[in-house]
């Protein structure tokens, strides 16, 4: 269909049941036809998160915030993919941002912040947001593996051996890249 609103609907109908790959077509139509229904957007970015495609997840619900969208469902979306993708400290930001919107909905995105501290070497903060999130939601069917990720990041640290030193013959050239 040429209906901008009815792509969407068929592209979110997809989406709503787990049909990401379905879903894309008819949100980029609805995006390409209307480029302001920002839940339109929005739900492309969700299609490209759940289909793996974590870059153009975070470039499409990036231009949708760009337009205006402020949710925090939003900046988990963002704040999942930047996890996926090991930039721990966009993760943090956008976890963080989402938990400032709303942070009675977006309990479930203090998993999300807890892993990102954690990958930043940030243990004692990371177990504080798990134990949070488990007094909260101690029964959660997520709550055993976040009860091991706080006994993995209490145990100790082994001591990291010195680096050997670096033989002066192995400097960086001036022609090879930064």
């Amino acid at each position: 269909p040429n209906e901008p609103h009815l792509n969407f609907l068929m592209g979110w109908s997809y989406l709503h049941d787990h049909e990401a790959s379905k879903a894309i077509p008819y949100l980029e139509k609805s995006v390409s036809s209307d480029p302001t229904q920002l839940t339109a957007l929005f739900s492309l970015g969700v299609a490209r998160y759940e289909q793996g495609d974590y870059a153009a997840a975070i470039d499409t619900i990036n231009k949708a915030s760009g337009k205006g969208l402020s949710s925090w469902q939003a900046q988990w979306i963002l704040a999942s993919s930047y996890l996926r993708m090991g930039n721990y400290e966009q993760a943090r930001r956008h976890a963080e941002e989402a938990l400032k919107i709303d942070g009675k909905k977006a309990r479930p995105v203090q998993l999300v912040l807890g892993q990102a501290l954690a990958g930043l070497g940030l243990r004692e903060q990371a177990i504080k947001v798990f134990s949070a999130y488990l007094k909260e939601n101690s029964h959660d069917p997520e709550a055993p593996k976040v009860r091991a990720m706080v006994a993995r990041l209490s145990a100790p640290v082994p001591p990291t051996p010195d680096p050997a030193p670096v033989p002066a013959s192995a400097t960086v050239s001036a022609s090879a890249p930064a």
